[in-house]
């Protein structure tokens, strides 16, 4: 674990945490959902995680691409972090319900991340948690904001 101050690794304070998961130990195929043993492959990956006191939290954590004798190579799966994802899913799911009462600009701004992260944060926890659209029961069609002057 290592500790940044601001300006040393960005503008605001920032933990880093790496997390060792080098071990000799049967892996989860993210394809089929098998228990694995061979390893094809590791890479490492910075993970933003849900602050710490007043730092962004930044894990640093080695993927395992199994050998799956069903799937061939695939990521282990993990219940923490979706296969590809920069952020844990705690984190994901503390955006998504921050996006509820504020814009996406300003979750951005509070937890650091770029806004079209949190865009896609924010729109993969409404086609989770949404119905689809039903267009033809529609009868009213509201705008709540609407802008007068171009700003550009």
């Amino acid at each position: 674990m290592e500790r940044f101050e601001p300006g040393e690794k960005g503008t605001r304070a920032q933990v880093w945490i790496e997390l060792l998961g080098f071990g000799v130990h049967p892996r989860t195929c993210s394809g089929c959902q098998r228990k694995v043993s061979a390893v094809h492959d590791w890479s490492q990956r910075e993970i933003r995680d849900l602050p710490v006191f007043d730092a962004d939290t930044v894990l640093v954590v080695g993927r395992a691409r199994v050998a799956c004798p069903a799937c061939g190579p695939k990521l282990e799966a993990l219940d923490w972090l979706e296969p590809y994802a920069r952020v844990t899913n705690c984190m994901a799911e503390s955006v998504a319900r921050m996006c509820k009462v504020m814009p996406i600009k300003r979750a951005a701004e509070h937890y650091g991340l770029h806004w079209g992260t949190v865009k896609d944060i924010d729109k993969a926890y409404l086609e989770r948690t949404l119905e689809p659209a039903r267009p033809g029961k529609v009868r009213l069609l509201m705008m709540d904001e609407f802008a007068l002057h171009n700003s550009q």
